[in-house]
């Protein structure tokens, strides 16, 4: 650091277990330290040390300056890696120490030297595997209802991880509408491998986590076995409806783990399969989501047959998937606002900051996320003068203002025709429902 200050360079004289000494490049140059090594102890004594140079520094200095080390410029940016949503990318080291320093990087070298900087605050990738087991029992100590599970494989490897918070569990199991939805994102550590994630909706329409799972790659062992892992912690399997993508490891997961629940496909996902099949046929993609998104079967059995008729192909692959899986009015059970990747696309730009972490990091910056969460949740529940969510007494206002435009005409003491002058609906308050399905 002293001679990355200076701006000069230097080389060894003498480097042993408890002798050191350097002396400037240039040979004619009366710069030179000499230390050694205390007898008792780990501590090094400067035993002389001539601070000016007799050379000129200038011819004395070489842009690449070879002597700069991965590990000196790792730890320059250590500091600044305690941020886990501070990104920073070898090109921003190498434009930094240049501007610093007046040093060329190259490119390896900057990569090197970020890697020294995450292991130096986050420790070895590797190792971080060794202390998942220790972090997982604290959690459940610390968390009354918490689920964790490791598998390993036949060497003793780790193979799978599992976690579930105990307030997610709860809070799923007794008040959360029970619409699942699944995805998985790489890791871009050393170790790499693959973050599950299950995430769904609360009263606020905000998102809610229930369970994430680590695994070496997305294939159907991983998400079969984290799926597994998923039933376990949800007390009424058959009310549940999960939606992903059509990837054939999640098919082949749902199909072994959770038979008895509804599985639902992402609209936006086959919408762009559509597009391959039509080539970009914008008619086509708008009867789609206009069948895919209504509540009316009347309005979907039309723009169904309309798409028929536009282009055949597109309606013969709907059908092979099965409208149940896509569509929100023949879903055998309610899909709510579930239609689209959102929920899970801005779960993984939470977590994008983090994806480059070790595992053990990785688990803590969720928990730690995830207690955020719940206590600024709580914070904006208690002040609630209701028993109603923000969003729901929010929607519910403006719904009676809507209202006092709809003339209501009875039918008999529990049905009503309400007329809102652009469409007529039948109410049931008996049966609770409406013949909008909205």
């Amino acid at each position: 650091m002293y001679a990355l200050t200076v701006r000069f360079e230097w080389k060894f004289k003498r480097s042993t277990k408890t002798r050191f000494a350097a002396t400037c490049k240039n040979s004619k140059c009366e710069w030179v330290i000499r230390a050694g090594k205390l007898k008792n102890g780990t501590y090094w004594h400067v035993k002389s040390f001539v601070k000016e140079h007799t050379c000129i520094n200038d011819d004395n200095y070489n842009m690449q300056f070879n002597q700069v080390s991965s590990f000196v410029i790792g730890e320059l940016f250590a500091r600044k890696m305690y941020d886990p949503g501070c990104t920073i990318r070898p090109k921003d080291i190498i434009t930094e120490v240049r501007e610093q320093y007046d040093i060329n990087l190259k490119y390896n070298k900057a990569y090197r030297s970020k890697n020294h900087a995450l292991n130096t605050v986050f420790g070895d990738p590797w190792e971080s595997f060794k202390r998942l087991p220790e972090f997982f029992y604290m959690l459940e100590q610390s968390n009354p209802g918490t689920v964790t599970k490791i598998e390993t494989d036949s060497e003793n490897r780790f193979a799978y991880g599992f976690m579930s918070l105990g307030a997610s569990i709860v809070g799923f199991n007794e008040v959360i509408r029970p619409v699942i939805a699944i995805d998985a994102t790489h890791l871009k550590a050393k170790t790499r491998g693959v973050l599950l994630v299950t995430a769904f909706k609360d009263g606020n329409e905000m998102i809610y986590l229930l369970a994430f799972g680590f695994a070496n790659s997305e294939c159907t062992e991983s998400w079969t076995w984290f799926l597994s892992q998923l039933r376990n912690v949800i007390v009424d399997p058959k009310r549940v409806m999960i939606i992903s993508d059509r990837h054939t490891s999640i098919i082949g997961g749902m199909a072994e783990i959770f038979p008895d629940a509804t599985h639902g496909f992402y609209a936006y996902h086959l919408a762009q399969n559509l597009r391959k099949i039509c080539k970009q046929w914008d008619d086509v993609i708008k009867l789609y989501y206009h069948a895919t998104y209504t509540y009316c079967i009347e309005e979907f059995e039309r723009e169904m047959a309309e798409l028929k008729d536009t282009h055949r192909k597109c309606y013969d692959y709907l059908l092979e998937i099965g409208m149940e899986k896509i569509s929100r009015v023949r879903s055998p059970k309610r899909r709510y606002k579930m239609m689209t990747t959102n929920i899970t696309e801005s779960m993984n730009s939470c977590l994008l900051a983090i994806r480059k972490l070790p595992i053990a990091s990785i688990v803590e910056f969720i928990r730690d996320l995830l207690q955020r969460w719940f206590h600024d949740r709580m914070t904006n529940a208690r002040e609630m003068s209701t028993y109603l969510t923000r969003y729901a007494d929010d929607h519910i206002k403006q719904r009676v203002l809507q209202s006092q435009r709809c003339e209501v005409h009875p039918i008999d003491c529990n049905r009503f025709k309400v007329d809102d002058k652009w469409t007529d609906t039948i109410v049931d308050l008996e049966q609770r429902s409406c013949s909008c399905r909205q």
